[in-house]
């Protein structure tokens, strides 16, 4: 027979653990911020530049934490809905893939592992967005259900002007006035929505047992 966890373990890897793995990776996030003042200013500097600062490991390690959290979350919904199950491992595996994957020094002309690391995290937040919303159409997320679709609103307005912000090379002609405002700040709000989303489905997810339904 196979060796047993002890109830430490289990109340760990739980699928109701999954909020606290995600509040980690959030908490891991902002103190990286803060460690890393004066040399990067988070409302001008896109998070992955904070990897090449003395503090820099925390921020794979918080995608690895979110990674773990999303699979608890997967645990949770894996007798309830078959597509979010899907969207939400697939945005498990691109949040440690873009952890594996620096960002690569765009000064430098970029490289093959921070285009990896670009694409991977993108689709960490279209797949959670599209797994949130798709809970929340059948019904699943209950009374986190309005509060889902703000989430998902805000991060798809900040994830615009982020995407905006970055193809703008001239600061005069960028939708905000400044380039790296919408590079920082707008990212920021971007992966605080998405976050936030995982948290409410964490929280508000039906459990069943029934049979799968897509």
């Amino acid at each position: 027979s196979g060796r047993r966890r002890s109830p430490a373990s289990r109340r760990v890897l739980s699928p109701r653990a999954a909020r606290w793995w995600i509040a980690g990776a959030s908490m891991a996030l902002g103190v990286l911020q803060v460690l890393a003042l004066p040399e990067r200013d988070p409302f001008t500097q896109t998070l992955s530049s904070y990897e090449y600062t003395d503090w820099g490991w925390l921020f794979p390690l918080s995608l690895v934490l979110f990674g773990v959290g999303i699979l608890l979350l997967v645990a949770q919904l894996a007798r309830t809905a078959r597509t979010p199950r899907a969207l939400l491992t697939g945005a498990a595996v691109a949040s440690w893939v873009t952890a594996l994957f620096p960002s690569g020094d765009s000064a430098a002309g970029g490289s093959w592992w921070g285009e990896v690391h670009r694409w991977g995290s993108i689709a960490l937040v279209v797949l959670v967005l599209g797994a949130t919303l798709l809970l929340r159409r059948s019904g699943q997320l209950a009374a986190g259900s309005r509060v889902a679709l703000r989430l998902v609103l805000v991060a798809a307005g900040a994830g615009a002007a982020f995407l905006a912000g970055q193809a703008v090379k001239s600061p005069e002609a960028s939708l905000l006035g400044q380039a790296p405002l919408a590079g920082g700040l707008t990212q920021r709000i971007l992966v605080a929505a998405v976050a936030a989303a995982l948290l409410v489905i964490a929280a508000h997810a039906t459990v069943s047992r029934g049979r799968p339904t897509a």
